[in-house]
């Protein structure tokens, strides 16, 4: 008898094969799955942590360039006076760390100014702007005498919206950049005030800017006209921002601040003496100490006496009168002295000026070819002669050495007070000087002729530490200097950073901008913005510019 094979179950052999090595297919793609999902997500994890470090890399720029604006000693020492253009001290410097490829950098950048003109070896620098440069628009009312109080109607042809139309600035969005900050409600001529505001869903501030953003409330400020085509913020007209025929333009931000600041002190941190006080006892030898005897001897005969009106001829004879009318009186003689021959008696009538206000100084520069002239010695006797003192300053050969000393030591405004901002003439733009009242055409180009080099590396000559150059170097006429001086400065104490986090060999980067007041060796930060968003902005890896 022939058995016969069953036909079930050998032609399924080689299912359970098959099967299994599909399992084995799909668990290894499930897995190569896995593994690049975590690869990604380890990528994206690192990725962020590197950006997390390049952002506190340009976090920490931030806090280095105070720490070395702010102390006189890393000023001067480290920087040696050059904030402005000091590559060995700002660029590609090492945050703490373990070093390699991941190691974070920081540089501290400044776009180039209005007046800089932009190349492929040149695009920026590295250091600080000088945010005092610029015109301050919360202190401009001040600085003009045309701050006024609530009710009051603004003051008519203003100074201050002259400066900004000198600026090129419309009259129009000048009278409304006013507008803005003063604290009347009374609308300038073309002005802009609630009226105006109101149906816009909003009112007029009437009070200081907390940011210069903050213009693009006012009437007529766009972006545009505010910033330029400079959409990323780096002073280069970079290729997706030009037009065609267009040019670099930096907008009216390059020429207005809201954050510069000038304290009233002399360059070692003490308060002025103020010259115009009532009480003159305790000033005598305090001035003595600061600019010498001679010229305490002459400011508080000034003070006193004020400055003499018309030069006096030599004593004559009484001449004869005319029938019915007294004989004219003779002239006295004059006698000329020296500052430091004045007795001790006038020394203590002058310096005895308690409760009484005598003679103001307007500005220091109005000392510069005055004399005075002090009561004869017996003015019982018609000859006794008038003595005639002239100012130490009137001689060119003093003028280097002790007018810095004037300007540095001495205030005429009251020294418990921040200064109205003024500007800093070493750094201004040439538009920002051209705006000032007072200056000619030719006056503006003096000063940028005889001014220092922001990015000498030697610092500058210790006379532009006040702006008594203006007068020594630039020969610009004391009459000028009076009308200039309460809008100048040659100091700052507020700086404007950008500071790029970053890796040597490529990676993510972090782009801050800063605002520092340096505050007498207490910096504060004013002003804060995260500008990663419109990208590294700079270059540093061209020639000539990266670590």
């Amino acid at each position: 008898m022939r058995l016969r094979l069953s036909q079930t179950g050998s032609s399924r052999d080689g299912v359970v094969l098959v099967s299994v090595l599909v399992v084995v297919v799909l668990l290894t793609l499930a897995a190569y799955q896995y593994s690049e999902m975590m690869m990604g997500e380890y990528k994206a994890a690192t990725s962020y942590v590197r950006a997390a470090q390049a952002r506190a890399a340009a976090e920490s720029g931030v806090s280095y360039a105070a720490m070395l604006l702010s102390d006189p000693n890393s000023f001067t020492g480290t920087l040696g006076g050059n904030p402005y253009d000091n590559r060995d001290h700002f660029r590609a410097v090492p945050v703490a760390g373990a070093g390699g490829p991941r190691q974070a950098f920081f540089s501290v950048v400044a776009p180039l100014g209005p007046d800089e003109s932009p190349s492929t070896t040149v695009p920026f620098r590295y250091g600080c702007a000088d945010e005092s440069g610029k015109i301050n628009l919360n202190s401009l009312l001040q600085l003009t005498g045309e701050r006024t109080k609530p009710g009051q109607n603004p003051v008519p042809n203003s100074k201050a919206a002259q400066i900004l139309v000198n600026l090129g600035i419309p009259e129009d969005i000048a009278n409304a950049m006013l507008d803005w900050v003063d604290i009347n409600t009374t609308p300038r001529p073309n002005g802009a005030k609630d009226d105006y505001y109101s149906p816009l869903g909003y009112q007029c501030k009437n009070g200081p800017l907390d940011t210069l953003e903050e213009l693009l409330y006012v009437r007529g400020v766009t972006a545009d006209l505010l910033f330029g085509n400079d959409a990323n913020r780096n002073g280069i007209l970079d290729p997706e921002e030009a037009q065609t025929g267009a040019t670099r333009n930096l907008g009216w931000q390059a020429f207005l601040t809201v954050y510069s600041r000038e304290q009233n002190v002399d360059s070692d941190g003490n308060p002025r003496l103020y010259i115009n006080t009532r009480n003159t006892r305790s000033l005598y030898q305090k001035l003595t100490d600061a600019v010498g005897q001679d010229m305490a001897n002459y400011l508080l005969a000034y003070r006193k006496y004020g400055p003499a009106q018309a030069v006096v001829v030599p004593a004559q004879p009484a001449q004869p009168a005319r029938p019915g009318q007294p004989p004219r009186p003779a002239l006295r003689p004059q006698q000329r002295i020296q500052p430091s021959e004045i007795r001790q008696e006038d020394l203590q009538l002058i310096s005895g000026l308690a409760g009484n206000p005598g003679q103001s100084i307007p500005s220091l520069f109005a000392l510069i070819n005055t004399e005075v002239k002090l009561p004869p010695t017996d003015q019982r006797n018609p000859r006794s002669p008038e003595r005639v003192v002239a100012c130490p300053l009137n001689d060119v050969g003093q003028q280097r050495d002790l007018l810095p000393k004037l300007l540095d030591k001495l205030t005429t405004t009251d020294p418990n007070l921040d200064l109205p901002a003024r500007i800093n003439v070493n750094t201004a733009p040439q538009a920002v000087l051209a705006a000032l009242p007072g200056l000619a055409e030719a006056d503006v180009q003096a000063i940028l002729t005889n001014r220092p080099d922001p990015s000498s590396i030697s610092g500058p000559d210790p006379i532009f530490q006040t702006p008594a150059w203006l007068l020594t170097e630039a020969h610009l006429k004391p009459a000028t200097l009076q009308t200039l001086d309460k809008f100048i400065t040659a100091r700052t104490q507020v700086y404007r950073v950008q500071v790029v986090g970053h890796y040597e060999k490529g990676g993510p980067a972090a782009r801050v901008e800063a605002v520092i007041d340096t505050n007498r060796g207490r910096p504060r930060i004013v002003y804060f913005r995260d500008l990663t968003s419109l990208g590294r902005g700079f270059n540093l890896s061209a020639t000539g510019a990266g670590p």
